[in-house]
């Protein structure tokens, strides 16, 4: 008889809880959302898990009675994943090139520099004095220095395997997508949104309306953006310190003389059946 696959479900041995949350009343409807029983059995999109109170309980169910075949669920998650990695369904106009996951972690290989978490902004860099924290060296008992893992096989001991990007060359300067001609170059900056008004995350899509002489309007989508985010974050210090939301859309499969007349609008999908009150977006077009 073969172990089950933790991975695709697993049954919890004792009961579990994320006391996170102020409100543990066990009448309330929203209180401990993340609770879980001792032998609840783990469940994967489509399908949902939150049953830590009677609200949630109840919407879970009627929800999951929604999907009850296990191959047209795994399918569901497949294709899913698939539609990330991928990029959205073909649409007229075609969605920007580079619209999906795949792409974006593709381009951030040629990223010329990047943020550096937990060292103040305008902090010189060097190789033998800026700490890479919270890595310490076990032989000094202080924080490595990039000088102390340059060569990693005789430095630190171990070496990388075949991946899948070895077919991928990043030597050479960062090199930008090639633009069309007369199409534009230009990004839309999409910020100003607070990420503590929503329930866990959520996916921008961008999108802009142009409208030629006869008054006949055309919508091109522009890419989507996506926002990893807790259910709550308001006692998270960590998530606190970066709320807002910063996103760019290529605009390269919009001609240049459109880009100047169009009207852009960002949609947030979302959890909620509402938008938050305080939502607030800034868009402009940089370039």
């Amino acid at each position: 008889m073969g172990i089950p696959n933790p991975l695709r479900s697993f049954t919890l041995p004792i009961s579990v809880s994320d006391n996170y949350w102020g409100d543990q009343n066990p009448n309330a409807d929203e209180a401990q959302p993340y609770y879980k029983r001792a032998g609840y059995t783990t469940v994967r999109y489509p399908l949902s898990g939150l049953v830590g109170n009677f609200g949630d309980a109840e919407l879970t169910y009627a929800h999951n009675q929604k999907y009850p075949d296990q191959n047209t669920n795994d399918t569901l998650l497949n294709n899913n994943i698939m539609a990330w990695l991928n990029g959205p369904e073909p649409m007229d106009p075609p969605p920007p090139e580079g619209a999906n996951l795949y792409a974006s972690y593709r381009a951030c290989l040629f990223a010329p520099n990047y943020a550096v978490p937990g060292v103040p902004p305008g902090a010189r860099l060097t190789l033998d004095g800026t700490a890479l924290k919270p890595f310490k060296n076990p032989l000094t008992s202080k924080r490595y220095v990039s000088t102390d893992c340059v060569d990693i096989e005789n430095q630190l001991g171990y070496t990388y395997g075949p991946g899948s990007f070895d077919d991928l060359s990043i030597d050479g300067p960062p090199r930008a997508a090639a633009v069309k001609p007369g199409f534009s170059a230009r990004k839309l900056m999409v910020r100003g949104i607070d990420r503590a008004l929503f329930q866990g995350s959520f996916l921008l899509t961008a999108h802009a309306t142009v409208a030629d002489d006869g008054g006949k309007t055309k919508e091109y989508y522009l890419g989507y953006h996506a926002v990893l985010s807790r259910y709550s974050v308001s006692n998270c210090a960590n998530c606190r310190t970066h709320l807002e939301v910063i996103a760019h859309f290529s605009l390269n499969n919009m001609p240049e003389h459109e880009v100047l007349r169009a009207i852009f609008t960002v949609k947030v999908h979302h959890r909620g059946s509402v938008l938050p009150a305080g939502l607030k977006t800034v868009l402009k077009v940089r370039g």
